[in-house]
């Protein structure tokens, strides 16, 4: 194994509270000395403008159990109770996952769970450790209106708006994607038959995500896993989605890497495959450069041979721990989608389904049947530029 050789850039500079955050992940992730964390806790943190950044790069879990564990009673009440409330909360929603899991192995519907619970209880070794908000379930294509029909009489409503109260309009989502909410408990659950959508380059489905599977412990069971491979790629092709605006999915990456034995011929070559070899390498150069995991030499030859993938992983690291950082624009995560696909075909059929595929929005104005479905194309283009055009009045 080889260390990389590439380094979080030395001019960025970090407020106290950004140093902090990324000393606490930092420190859970790779383990070690904590001398890093004992320094910047000499500087003067301002811990309202540190809990608001743990929580929005999804990382509060780790920087309470770290300044926990080194400094027991000194984390502040505030971050001690939303802790507390997040470890219910997920302790809530890991229960209610193995439920669903026994609905579905009941009606005969294979699920994968991905993220949320099982990659908390398998990467981070804790329930606790991780945030999440959802519980994302991975099922066949064609087990989607049975699964519907079982979540709904299970108690569940179904959140997403489709074009038409037919079997065909529920895999008709954009982003491939159902999403549901229990009233009861407010726990939501994403029933996902793809791993990307089919305009984000290669989409990730199809038989091949189904061999191989790994298991995870989850609540004193085993349940079914993404191979560590297949769920790098997942977790890359999601970073750069969003334009990597969490550190936590960062860590998860970092995670992953550290607690398995990865194929990189296999990683590397299905990566090539599926047309998302830069997202992945993207999401590996910045694991290398927060956390700095250790990777074979000839990855690291094939993440410096990209000159692209510096330039991101510098725009990147320069604005995820800003304390005024926010979400991209819709315009400013488009370019930076572009930017990641090489290909000049996976490029336009990103900017179809970016400015053309009907979503949601659409589908909840117009309501039209399944025979005059095309009408919802030209729809969305007016209503977009319709929207442009208002922004740019003066206000």
């Amino acid at each position: 194994m080889h260390k990389g050789s590439v380094q979080l850039d030395p001019t960025y500079q970090m407020t106290p509270e950004a140093a902090m955050l990324l000393a606490c992940v930092r420190r859970f992730v790779r383990g070690g000395s904590h001398d890093e964390l004992h320094e910047v806790l000499r500087g003067d943190i301002e811990w309202p403008l540190l809990i608001k950044m743990a929580e929005a790069q999804s990382v509060m879990p780790l920087v309470y159990r770290e300044l926990e564990s080194e400094f027991p009673g000194r984390a502040p009440q505030e971050l001690r109770t939303r802790f507390q409330n997040h470890a219910r909360s997920n302790l809530i929603q890991t229960a209610e996952i193995v439920k669903v899991l026994d609905l579905l192995e009941q009606s005969e519907i294979p699920a994968i769970p991905i993220k949320g619970p099982a990659l908390a209880a398998w990467a981070y070794g804790n329930l606790t450790y991780r945030a999440f908000t959802d519980l994302d379930l991975l099922i066949h294509r064609d087990d989607v209106p049975l699964a519907k029909e079982a979540l709904v009489r299970a108690g569940f409503r179904l959140e997403s708006d489709v074009h038409w109260p037919c079997a065909s309009a529920y895999v008709r989502s954009k982003e491939r994607e159902l999403s549901f909410v229990r009233p009861a408990n407010r726990v939501r659950v994403d029933l996902h038959w793809s791993l990307s959508p089919d305009y984000f380059a290669g989409a990730l489905d199809g038989d091949q995500i189904w061999e191989n599977l790994a298991t995870v412990p989850l609540a004193g069971r085993q349940v079914p896993a993404l191979s560590p491979e297949i769920l790098l790629m997942f977790l890359c092709a999601h970073g750069s989605k969003h334009r990597w605006e969490c550190l936590g999915w960062i860590c998860d990456v970092a995670l992953v890497l550290r607690r398995s034995e990865i194929d990189w011929s296999r990683l590397l070559s299905r990566s090539r495959q599926a047309h998302i070899e830069r997202m992945v390498l993207l999401g590996l150069r910045l694991a290398i450069d927060l956390f700095e995991v250790d990777l074979p030499a000839n990855v690291v030859d094939r993440i410096q041979a990209d000159s692209a993938i510096g330039d991101l992983a510098h725009e990147i690291q320069s604005g995820i721990l800003a304390p005024d950082s926010s979400h991209a624009s819709p315009v400013k995560n488009g370019l930076f989608n572009l930017r990641m696909l090489k290909r000049f075909r996976d490029k336009i059929n990103f900017l179809r389904g970016l400015l053309i595929t009907p979503s949601e929005s659409e589908w909840r104005d117009l309501q039209l049947p399944p025979t005059l479905y095309f009408l919802y194309y030209p729809y969305r283009l007016a209503r977009l530029a319709g929207r442009r055009a208002s922004a740019a009045l003066p206000q």
